[in-house]
């Protein structure tokens, strides 16, 4: 056995899964609830929009730029952001095809716990009496289907980003298999009394084609798998679910004004910040029938999750002084409506009919 490759792949997963875990818990924001809920319209993304549909100048522009043009580099990238949903992720739904008589060849879904390896391939610890590995035994084809957890009960599960990756199970290389039994263990305790069970196998899946939503079908595509295995996932992964809880709950009345000095938007009827990362944040908006989305970069990434509540104290600060006009710079941090509401397309046929 390669004892320096048993030793580099603990070390890695052990990083990926603790390293990033940064408590807010010493932050001054405090536990408001809210009344306020967000109908589920469906979004679909404006870069997807005819360049006729919408004239430029509606767009929100970016970095000064005069023509609207947008910069990518406030957003993470798509197979950024998938590498990330499936770091965060230590469970999901896997798909296998059933081999069962009566249901042959029917799609079977079942739940699973799976940590990542160094390519960001799956690891899954199967049973031999599980249904799903008797599929497997007739055809290794398989589906993980992984989703982010909500940041509280009021979240629609439908505007959460998602992923899907699709390959064959295959053997985990020998000289991997102890690190990666410490480091299942390490995630799910429980398997610690069964890894080294007969009865239980590491396996892993070779993704094949990796598919990406980000909620409500927004910037919904395919992923490349070797682009996919060379990224990283964002340094605010682990946090994310605990900061937007809080935010979302103690900063509302800052999100509002968010919307009105950065965003241009006075009658919002609702907002909610959706995600967060080291180039920015996420906004949904609601006002009247429609429901939108927008980005507001950092003007500055951020490496660590005190980092980003620094950055999002300065841009909560500096909109409640743009209110009470104490704030007189000109400058904007960079933003962009990257998804609206299909209704838009709807109501606009409607007044030309």
């Amino acid at each position: 056995m390669n004892r320096l490759a048993v030793v580099r792949t603990m070390l890695f997963v052990l990083w990926s899964q603790y390293c990033a875990v940064i408590s807010f818990s010493s932050g001054s924001w405090r536990h408001k609830p809210t009344s306020i809920q967000l109908k589920s319209n469906q979004l679909k993304p404006v870069m997807q929009r005819s360049a006729l549909s919408r004239p430029k100048s509606q767009m929100m522009a970016s970095h000064g730029d005069a023509d609207g043009h947008f910069s990518e580099s406030i957003r993470p990238t798509i197979t950024d952001r998938a590498r990330t949903i499936t770091h965060i992720c230590t469970s999901g739904t896997l798909c296998t095809i059933s081999s069962i008589d009566g249901a042959h060849n029917f799609p079977f879904g079942s739940y699973v716990d799976y940590i990542l390896d160094e390519q960001g391939w799956p690891i899954l610890l199967l049973s031999e009496q599980s249904l799903h590995t008797q599929n497997i035994q007739h055809n290794p084809s398989v589906s993980l289907f992984v989703q982010l957890p909500r940041s509280h009960q009021e979240q629609t599960s439908a505007s959460l980003s998602r992923v899907t990756v699709m390959g064959t199970i295959d053997e985990v290389p020998a000289d991997q298999l102890t690190a990666l039994k410490l480091a299942f263990a390490i995630v799910h305790p429980y398997s610690e009394q069964i890894v080294d069970s007969s009865r239980f196998k590491l396996v892993r899946i070779k993704p094949e084609k990796i598919y990406f939503s980000g909620g409500f079908g927004v910037q919904a595509t395919w992923v490349d798998i070797d682009d996919y295995q060379q990224a990283k996932p964002d340094v605010l992964a682990q946090d994310v679910p605990n900061v937007l809880s809080r935010v979302n709950f103690d900063k509302q009345s800052e999100i509002f004004l968010l919307c009105k000095h950065y965003l241009r938007l006075e009658n919002v009827d609702f907002a909610r910040i959706q995600a967060i990362d080291r180039f920015g944040i996420d906004i949904r908006v609601k006002s009247g029938e429609f429901t939108d989305e927008y980005r507001v970069g950092f003007r500055y990434p951020v490496n660590s999750a005190e980092d980003a509540k620094s950055e999002l104290t300065k841009l909560f600060q500096e909109v409640w002084e743009r209110e009470q006009g104490y704030f007189f710079a000109d400058d904007l941090p960079p933003t962009k409506k990257y998804a609206e509401d299909i209704l838009h397309d709807h109501q606009h046929v409607q007044k030309h009919d």
